[in-house]
């Protein structure tokens, strides 16, 4: 009976996350990179998006751009087709946790934890609804993992394939997959190498993984080196991993609740680094006692795949001086982390059976009450400032129905919220161009107060027109953004 009720339980946790991705999808106004993914990028030819030729900034994530430009091309640009190629990544990540959770335990309760761990992360679900890379990205990154793991269980080459085609997919998806992809490359040599009984076995069977491996790596070389000469790393951190990625990543994962006090995220954060690196070590410990075999071991599968990650990551930066990734570009080790916790579970169910729930009954409490809190429908975390979109263009609609207007009303805004509302105002799905047009973008001038309307956050734009004339109609009530119009004479 508990195996059934276990079993239901993870059936309902994996229909709510995707019925809230999707629903999020829909309800999300599109956000200021998403937008200039879509009008920067995805009208170039396809060689362009792949080399960097003509903008090399990181906006351009290959893989989700030519996919965007695949599905516009198919039915139009829309919020729909531009994240599409997300919520495929979502579809696989899904699938991916699925399959783990019943390869990694027969224990129905490690199962359920398995996914709701994999799942559970607000900040990593955010981006299989937005029109960005990263969802992709980690969507075939775990893809990637479920293979390797297949191949250890049955020892069919395809599989081993299959995992490098993911994950080098997952590179061209997002170029912060290279922290991963050549740990994920050696870790499924050795997985070859321990199911191979001679050398002269391993070299025919490790051939086509490595001509997978240094295709994709010669592929993102072209993208990289023109964003370096471009100087677009810039725009990163380089005090510490602490700083730059392990603090912003648990506020964000955490919406910023302060659940230990004043210095939450801070405590939070240390305890994700000591849970981290006791995994490591004792996983690196159990590898090297068994003679440095993985074997059927989830849990130092895991920790290996964890800290090489981390240790790529951090070596990286001190011997080749790239700044260490922000909280997006991040999000490749939550299920790295999850997967080394549920590798853990796996093994203490194997040995001390239904005792295990004392050890994933705390987690999984933590994981579903922090889901539930940052839970929501209309905002991304990352671009919050963008959820007024809507409210902004059903208000001028309902203005320019009541005063029986011919001609679209004319609104001008600052040129941060200028993305979202300019592709919400051209796309003929949503039709508000009948409503409201937009005046050509203008960077970070001063208001020219040659429009009725005027939507911003800044208080100095707010004082200047308040002075000119203009009066508040819309306050937001997030952020101080505040639809302004010119007073009538």
């Amino acid at each position: 009976m508990k195996s059934r009720l276990d079993w239901l339980a993870a059936l309902a946790v994996a229909g709510i996350w995707i019925w809230y991705v999707v629903q999020r999808l829909f309800a999300i106004p599109m956000t200021i990179d998403e937008v200039a993914t879509c009008i920067n990028h995805v009208p170039r030819l396809a060689v362009e998006i792949i080399t960097y030729s003509k903008d090399p900034v990181p906006n351009n994530h290959v893989l989700n751009t030519l996919l965007i430009k695949i599905f516009a091309g198919m039915f139009d640009m829309n919020t729909f087709t531009a994240r599409l190629p997300a919520l495929l990544g979502g579809i696989a990540y899904l699938f991916a946790s699925w399959k783990l959770a019943r390869l990694f335990s027969g224990d129905s309760l490690v199962r359920l934890f398995t996914i709701v761990l994999l799942l559970g992360n607000p900040f990593v679900t955010e981006f299989f609804s937005l029109a960005r890379g990263y969802g992709l990205s980690v969507g075939l990154l775990l893809l990637a993992v479920y293979f390797a793991w297949q191949y250890q269980l049955d020892g069919a080459e395809k599989n081993a394939k299959r995992g490098m085609w993911a994950a080098g997919l997952s590179v061209i998806a997002s170029f912060t997959a290279l922290n991963f992809f050549p740990v994920y490359f050696v870790v499924l040599l050795w997985l070859v190498k321990e199911k191979t009984a001679d050398w002269r076995a391993f070299w025919p069977k490790v051939r086509p993984l490595s001509i997978l491996f240094a295709v994709f790596i010669l592929l993102s070389y072209m993208p990289i080196s023109r964003m370096q000469s471009n100087d677009e790393f810039r725009f990163w951190g380089n005090s510490s991993f602490w700083r730059e990625t392990l603090i912003p990543f648990t506020s964000a994962s955490a919406r910023k609740a302060i659940y230990l006090g004043e210095n939450g995220v801070q405590a939070l954060a240390g305890i994700l680094a000591v849970v981290s690196l006791l995994g490591i070590l004792i996983g690196g410990f159990l590898f090297f006692r068994r003679k440095m075999r993985i074997g059927q071991d989830t849990f130092v599968f895991g920790s290996l795949l964890l800290g090489g990650t981390l240790l790529l990551n951090v070596l990286q930066h001190y011997l080749l001086n790239v700044p260490f990734l922000n909280a997006r570009t991040a999000l490749l080790f939550h299920p790295l982390f999850a997967l080394m916790l549920a590798g853990a579970a796996a093994q203490i169910a194997r040995h001390w059976g239904r005792r295990v729930v004392y050890y994933v009954a705390p987690l999984m409490f933590f994981t579903v009450f922090n889901f539930a809190r940052a839970a929501n429908l209309n905002e991304s975390f990352e671009w919050y400032f963008d959820k007024h979109t809507y409210k902004i263009l059903n208000y001028l609609k309902t203005v320019h129905e009541q005063e029986g207007r011919k001609e679209p009303i004319i609104l001008d805004c600052n040129s941060s919220l200028q993305n979202s509302l300019e592709f919400h105002t051209h796309t003929a799905a949503n039709n508000y161009g009948q409503w409201v047009r937009m005046v050509p973008w203008h960077g970070g001038q001063d208001p020219a107060m040659n429009t009725e309307f005027y939507f911003t956050s800044e208080g100095r734009e707010i004082d200047f027109l308040r002075e000119r004339g203009y009066e508040d109609v819309l306050p937001s009530g997030t952020g101080g953004m505040v639809l302004m119009r010119k007073k009538r004479q």
